[in-house]
């Protein structure tokens, strides 16, 4: 089963987990029929999506570019008929932080997710010297997903089996 795990936002991130592999990932595209390609190109059978939130110390402005491009991804995905589970970043942060030291969400996040992970590149372009936080997060919130699927049992189904 294909589960797309997305950090929605500017700064976002898709990352594709494959029967519970990590297989791609990709910056969030600013150009939403990038975004569609790319949904159609992969064909994830389910999209967990980080639930949007209002952040203290962001600006009106920000938020409201921020809501509008997490709607905009909950109108592709809703009329591409790919399913989708909103998760908050408690959720998953709850389970895949487990384990990893220090204080700071985004030390433990790329903790866990190189860990998890070795074999894939964080960095966002080949000049990067850091792991890019949003294909962490989207790694780290479709690994949430692939579990989350496997205790369901829908984890070896795909979208056609499921359906019917």
């Amino acid at each position: 089963m294909k589960v797309l795990g997305i950090d929605p936002g500017k700064t976002g991130g898709l990352a594709l987990a494959d029967g519970g592999k990590m297989v791609k990932m990709e910056v969030m595209p600013e150009d939403s029929f990038f975004l569609i390609n790319l949904l159609v190109d992969w064909s994830p059978d389910i999209v967990y999506l980080e639930k949007a939130q209002a952040m203290p110390g962001n600006g009106g402005v920000s938020m409201f570019t921020y809501a509008q491009g997490y709607g905009e991804i909950i109108g592709i995905l809703k009329s591409l008929k790919i399913p989708y589970v909103l998760v908050r970043p408690t959720a998953w942060t709850k389970i895949l932080h487990k384990g990893q030291s220090g204080k700071d969400a985004k030390v433990k996040s790329r903790s866990a997710a190189l860990s998890l992970f070795p074999y894939m590149n964080f960095l966002a372009t080949a000049r990067s010297r850091k792991p890019h936080e949003g294909l962490v997060d989207a790694a780290l919130i479709a690994e949430y997903g692939s579990r989350e699927e496997y205790n369901k049992g829908r984890m070896l189904l795909t979208r056609k089996e499921t359906a019917c």
